[in-house]
């Protein structure tokens, strides 16, 4: 009989099924490296659920199950479905896929414009987590051809791990600045020694959406100046005086909400 679990989460308000027995009975190529996605997680600092789309066996989502759950809602689902279900908090969902399972590729043709937009990725192939793995060159070549028909734009954030040595990996992003060009691979952050090491040189992410889909921005500015405290609303004031002969600091944005 299939063991169901169900994990709900109540400050998210997420649930999330487990199929732990309902899964093809294949398994990752090698053991997949889980504390290394947990401190690329814990680096980016905001996704709040992990969506495993793959078709590992019970074994390796256990494994990867156990590393993840205690700090984030972990899901696990078979690498052919062809829709998503789409919920209010997928903007704070990770997904993770294996170019080692045969039904990924498709999988991410069928994904379309969520490749860009609300999803972060981390794409991965479990053949190169083994002991003899192909250089690091090779690893990089691979991904390039195989996702080289999909929109990876520079509004995507799509990640790739790169297995260095029997216990280091780097974390890269890969991207294409227009759709004919070149993907660009570049350095996000390293596992070593047990540990993440951030390797932006900005710490600083921003990603352009084309479309919020009806979501409300809000705007809020920190005073640390005690002195200022006194004269918050003169903020307000220059805002609505269009008179008024020097920008604002919110003259491009509505005080209260702007909506696209």
């Amino acid at each position: 009989m299939a063991i169901e679990k169900l994990f709900l989460s109540r400050t998210f308000l997420v649930g999330c099924v487990i199929l732990l027995t309902q899964s093809p009975a294949g398994s990752a190529e090698g053991a997949f490296p889980g504390l290394v996605l947990r401190g690329l997680l814990e680096t980016l600092g905001h996704p709040l659920k992990v969506t495993v789309m793959s078709c590992w066996g019970e074994t390796d989502r256990l494994e990867v199950f156990k590393v993840l759950n205690e700090r984030y809602l972990t899901c696990f689902v078979d690498d052919h479905i062809s829709r998503f279900v789409e919920d209010i908090n997928d903007h704070q969902t990770f997904l993770v896929v294996d170019l080692a399972c045969p039904g990924t590729k498709q999988l991410l043709k069928s994904a379309g414009l969520l490749l860009f937009m609300k999803y972060r990725w981390l794409i991965v192939n479990s053949k190169f987590f083994v002991e003899d793995h192909p250089s690091e060159e090779d690893q990089v070549q691979f991904f390039e051809q195989s996702l080289a028909d999909l929109s990876l734009l520079v509004s995507s954030e799509i990640f790739i791990f790169i297995k260095q040595t029997a216990n280091n990996f780097s974390v890269n992003q890969i991207f294409k600045h227009f759709e004919l060009a070149p993907f660009k691979v570049e350095l996000f952050g390293s596992w070593i020694d047990g540990g993440f090491k951030d390797k932006r040189n900005e710490r600083v992410t921003s990603v352009r959406r084309l479309d919020l889909q009806g979501h409300t921005l809000q705007a809020s500015m920190v005073v640390t100046n005690q002195e200022t405290l006194q004269h918050l609303t003169d903020y307000k004031y220059w805002y609505s005086n269009w008179n008024f002969s020097s920008a604002s600091p919110w003259e491009s944005l509505n005080l209260h909400s702007c909506h696209t």
